[in-house]
């Protein structure tokens, strides 16, 4: 008997694939070293694979990424060995078409995310195409990176998080398993602490849960956390004297000044910044080329109009006294709130208060800020604005795969010319 899908579901499945051919696409036509700190995280794996250990900040062979956890380094180092001498051409495009592998998967993930948060299927169709369209994922997906793995580890974090909190009654293990999930997105990218951060905001805010009970719970999930990576950040103590190696950063040479928002060009340069890395990130390819003037008058006036459904749906629903219901008295759905709430605040103080960080590390909640803009999407209004958001992205990538594909020489490229 033929399986029949819905059309949200045809949607959802559409989109990952062609999401997962595109990624493809990038995987093969960005020149190796084009992406930003690809040339970084390719030295890593290949430390990695050849001295099977974590290497240290400031040694021979380590890079500015040696500061990160092993969680993709390590499985990278090792498919690396498996395909061949590390450090050639069938080693690099392997892992790239590998990690490609991610992009369905995050699609699935974030298709459970959605289910577990709000029944109805067109939020969770849409959620599957934004992440599997989003021109910034795909190109981080067809590059070495560790990126796309703590996207998919915060998701999964999420997800059991979500299912924990729906039920008062469940016990301090299963919190603890949530926190594990987190320790594991942190050794694949340190701002994933941020998670951790959302999942303690949730239980502090929670409603019909006594306070003895949601403390067990936030002690459960800090343990958890700790139990998967708290071995990592005593490394790091005893190695280089901090929590996660910046002293040595600065040591080595390694510097990158904090952000300033001092004159009203520099937050214009920002804003512009953001809107390129949600809609057409030239940024991530080392703005080599420039964004096509059409291309970026669409996608500010698809900004404007994005931020203007989402400022229409707080207004109805805090006017109509709908708050509660449809958040407050579900912390599943405050987890997500705090998850993207806290990635954009860690974010924004790291950059200001240390270094100044790519604005592409705030997307590590992305399926669940696709989440909730598609439940914040559901009228008329809301339904063009998604049609030109995934219209969009999908122009943006062809746009960008072909445009890659034709960079010239490069002196940072991992295989010169």
């Amino acid at each position: 008997m033929p399986v029949i899908l819905r059309t949200d579901d045809r949607l959802a499945v559409t989109s990952a694939a062609l999401g997962t051919a595109l990624a493809t696409c990038y995987a093969l036509a960005g020149p190796p070293g084009q992406p930003y700190d690809e040339p970084a995280h390719w030295s890593t794996v290949l430390f990695y694979a050849l001295r099977h250990r974590m290497p240290e900040l400031g040694e021979p062979g380590s890079t500015y990424e040696s500061q990160m956890g092993p969680a993709y380094y390590s499985p990278a180092g090792l498919l690396v060995e498996v395909l061949g001498v590390p450090g050639d051409r069938l080693g690099l495009y392997g892992l790239r078409l590998v990690g490609v592998l991610l992009v369905p998967l995050l699609a699935w993930l974030t298709h459970r995310l959605a289910l577990a948060v709000h029944p109805d299927r067109g939020v969770a169709g849409f959620a599957v195409a934004a992440v599997s369209l989003s021109p910034l994922l795909l190109a981080i997906g067809g590059s070495i990176q560790n990126d796309y793995l703590a996207i998919v580890l915060a998701t999964v974090a999420l997800l059991q998080g979500a299912r924990v909190l729906r039920r008062p009654e469940s016990p301090a293990w299963r919190h603890l398993v949530v926190g594990v999930l987190i320790g594991l997105a942190v050794l694949a990218k340190v701002v994933a602490v941020s998670l951790l951060a959302a999942l303690l905001l949730t239980y502090a805010v929670q409603r019909g849960v006594s306070l003895r009970r949601r403390a067990g719970w936030a002690a459960a999930a800090v343990a958890g956390t700790a139990l998967s990576c708290g071995w990592w950040f005593v490394r790091n103590l005893a190695v280089y004297g901090d929590l996660t190696g910046a002293a040595r950063m600065a040591e080595s040479g390694y510097h990158f000044p904090p952000m300033r928002f001092s004159s009203l060009g520099e937050v214009q340069s920002w804003v512009s910044s953001l809107i390129s890395y949600v809609f057409v990130p030239v940024e991530y390819y080392r703005n080599v080329f420039s964004t096509p003037a059409p291309l970026r008058l669409v996608a500010g006036v698809v900004t404007l109009a994005a931020l203007g459904v989402l400022a229409a749906y707080v207004v109805r629903t805090v006017g109509a006294g709908r708050l509660g219901p449809a958040l407050l008295d579900r912390p599943d759905r405050v987890l997500l709130v705090s998850a993207v709430v806290m990635a954009i605040a860690f974010y924004l103080a790291y950059s200001v208060l240390v270094w100044f960080i790519a604005a592409r590390l705030a997307f590590l909640t992305a399926s669940a800020a696709a989440i909730l803009f598609g439940v914040a999407s559901r009228d008329r209004a809301g339904d063009v604005v998604r049609v030109g958001v995934l219209g969009l992205y999908v122009a943006a990538s062809v746009w960008l795969v072909l445009r890659a594909s034709s960079v010239p020489a490069q002196p940072y490229w991992i295989f010169p010319g």
